[in-house]
């Protein structure tokens, strides 16, 4: 995550994966960690990355 905002886009976190199943992968383990209020998922618009940082459940700032 970057440290100045603690957030990362959904983007950048797959961009090394070549393989389908890992995107689905990471993207369905980012949804289970936002039902725990681990991250809070962020989109301005449909076409918009997805932005990602720390929940309540690591004491947001």
């Amino acid at each position: 995550m970057n440290t100045s905002d603690q957030s990362l886009l959904f983007n950048n976190l797959i961009s090394d994966h070549s393989k389908p199943e890992e995107i689905v992968t990471d993207f369905l383990a980012i949804l289970e960690m936002t039902k725990y209020d681990e991250v809070r998922l962020h989109q301005q618009s449909q076409e918009s990355a997805i932005e990602i940082r720390k929940g309540p459940a690591y004491g947001e700032q």
